[in-house]
């Protein structure tokens, strides 16, 4: 159906409401959960950061007073800064704790310098004579300086988060009720955003030509914020951060030998086989190390060392050979019922384990062996 009468929005319209979705937002973000405020508070800065150059676009293209703009003369180097934030807030996240001021004033250095060396150009003008060439290659140094940051500070972040979800395998035998996929998207829009205003701004510079996809960039900053806003609201908030002794350590100055190693982690083998502790669903590491009597840190090396597993596998590895077992001896089962009864918390963790114990599904398991039993 067509509709009459009525005219698409622009896209000035669309970087406006945009605008506005980022303001209103960032007071969602700030006046959101206590327990969660430090994070919160860098995120609504990085949705500010990204606001404040979608209003000064705005300003510009539909020719306000340039009395509309916002601390324009520093604009350049506001998205030195988006990189950082990004890292603060992914860090904060995992952590659960704030970054200190030191750390903070190191990360912000390169916006804080670029800031200030702008502010002679902005109040002397035209006095300040520099040649058409000189200012060029200045303005591509600090082009290409910004995408490597950004990038190099996307990594990071990347990197962040796959530490985590690694140490939480040595802490935990269940990870599902810490799903951090919300996250690694936010992170993914975010690269995606970068690399478009690299592809669009790099070659347009260097052949001295108009961006003509210019408005493809301010939409994807657009939508950046949308997408922003639609995440955060949806984040999982991370209940158990997990302590330092959680962490995977270096052993070098372990009191625990090879040989005393080896016989613990024996012991740790009849303990799991006897007593059936993994048929406990979100058994962690503390409490498997209690009931060994060693520490987190100590039951983690001998794990490691010993078995070459970390603790999540280590634990699921016992669940897929029972249920393996299970199926074995009683062929056709409810296959979710049986991975609520082996320990684990749904399907999704109970195939894939099951899958790398066995190499097959929980199905062609059962079918493998009493076949006449499987529909």
């Amino acid at each position: 159906m067509v509709l009459t009468g009525a005219t698409m929005p622009s896209a000035d319209t669309f970087f406006l409401a945009a605008t506005m979705h980022g303001v209103f937002l960032i007071a969602i973000l700030l006046s959101g959960r206590s327990e969660s405020i430090h994070a919160n508070r860098l995120l609504s800065l990085l949705v500010a950061l990204i606001t404040l150059s979608l209003w000064n676009i705005y300003v510009y293209k539909v020719g306000l007073s340039k009395n509309w703009l916002l601390i324009d003369y520093i604009l350049w180097a506001t998205p030195f800064l988006w990189g950082p934030v990004l890292w603060y807030y992914v860090r904060c996240l995992i952590k659960n704790a704030p970054i200190s001021l030191n750390k903070k004033l190191l990360h912000c250095a390169p916006s804080i310098i670029i800031g200030l060396a702008q502010i002679p150009f902005y109040y002397l003008g035209t006095s300040l004579v520099i040649s058409t060439k000189i200012s060029e290659v200045i303005f591509m140094t600090v082009m290409i300086s910004l995408y490597l940051q950004m990038m190099g500070y996307i990594i990071w972040s990347v990197i962040e988060v796959q530490r985590y979800q690694d140490q939480l395998k040595q802490a935990l035998s269940a990870t599902e009720k810490i799903n951090l996929s919300w996250l690694k998207i936010l992170i993914t829009i975010f690269a995606i955003l970068v690399l478009i205003d690299m592809c669009l701004a790099v070659p347009t510079r260097i052949l001295q030509i108009a961006n003509p996809y210019y408005n493809v960039y301010m939409m994807a900053e657009a939508l950046t914020i949308f997408a922003i806003g639609y995440l955060s609201l949806r984040q999982i908030e991370i209940q158990e951060p997990l302590e330092e002794e959680h962490c995977v350590k270096k052993y070098d100055s372990s009191p625990i030998s090879i040989e005393l190693g080896r016989n613990l982690a024996q012991d740790l083998d009849k303990k799991m086989q006897n007593s059936e502790i993994y048929l406990k669903n979100n058994l962690s590491l503390s409490e498997l190390s209690k009931e060994m009597g060693l520490s987190p840190h100590h039951l983690s090396q001998v794990i490691n060392q010993h078995r070459n597993k970390n603790f999540y596998d280590y634990v699921n590895a016992y669940r897929a050979q029972k249920a393996a077992e299970t199926l074995m001896i009683n062929g056709k089962v409810n296959v979710t019922n049986l991975a609520y009864d082996t320990g684990f918390n749904n399907r999704v963790s109970f195939n894939n384990a099951f899958r790398k114990h066995t190499g097959t599904t929980p199905t062609k398991y059962a079918k493998k062996f009493q076949p006449e039993l499987v529909s």
